[in-house]
């Protein structure tokens, strides 16, 4: 039972900003992921499901329990944010989480995917190989373009004081219907998300960044990648698949 304790600390990032962060499963396992949480998430409840499922001798194969390090991104629930954001300070901030929790695999959830790769291009080794959760964004010249507008008047619609309207922006271009968005400003979850209403940008940021990095540069990336939609148990099949193969 000591495998599923998960138990809470924090690392601080290259610029100072404190990166909160726990880890799910024994201190020994030989294998370890690291979760990149996509737009407006911060270590959400699937995630710890997720860790709790890899934690459990058994269910990674006999004997392979899988340690997973889980980390609230800055600017979003217990870590800090120091400005102006940059794709880089995050680089940073995984650079710092990596240095606690030792080379590891990448789960990047959304948007989440962009980070991840980018984060294995830039850091070489300490990045395992990568697995992408749902990358559904276009980052085709179209796409990217829908992002700039996106960012521009998500930050517009911050510097107002009107963060309800920035999420709603975020969730009409996602396509979500607009009486699905009325019944979410009426749960309680709606004044966490327009608290991390600025996160959209930064998203919007690193989504640009990232692919125009990915695409034009001719660095590929050289970890072992497993792309996984919808299917939860597909994602942990995934997780489990490249952490057999990359097990330190």
């Amino acid at each position: 039972m000591t495998s599923l304790l998960t138990v809470a600390s924090a690392v601080i990032s290259a610029d100072g900003t404190t990166i909160a962060m726990d880890r799910t499963g024994p201190d020994d396992a030989s294998s370890v992921v690291v979760v990149v949480d996509g737009v407006l998430a911060h270590r959400p409840p699937s995630t710890l499901a997720l860790a709790r499922r890899l934690a459990t001798p058994g269910d990674a194969g006999p004997g392979e329990p899988i340690a997973t390090v889980r980390y609230d991104r800055r600017g979003r629930g217990a870590s800090g944010f120091t400005p102006p954001y940059a794709v880089a300070r995050e680089i940073d901030d995984l650079t710092a989480v990596l240095d606690a929790a030792g080379p590891a695999a990448l789960v990047g959830m959304s948007t989440g995917a962009f980070l991840a790769l980018r984060a294995a291009v830039e850091l070489g080794e300490r990045v395992t190989a990568v697995v992408v959760h749902r990358p559904r964004y276009d980052v085709a010249d179209g796409g990217l373009h829908v992002w700039r507008h996106l960012v521009a008047a998500v930050e517009s619609c911050v510097a107002e004081d009107d963060p309800g309207a920035a999420v709603e922006l975020f969730l009409d271009v996602v396509g979500m219907p607009p009486e699905y968005v009325a019944g979410m400003r009426r749960r309680p979850s709606w004044s966490d998300l327009e608290r991390h209403a600025l996160t959209i940008a930064h998203d919007g940021r690193l989504v640009i960044e990232a692919a125009g990095a990915l695409r034009g540069a001719g660095t590929p990336v050289a970890q072992r990648v497993h792309v996984v939609d919808d299917d939860p148990d597909a994602l942990a099949e995934a997780v489990r698949a490249v952490s057999r193969a990359c097990a330190r």
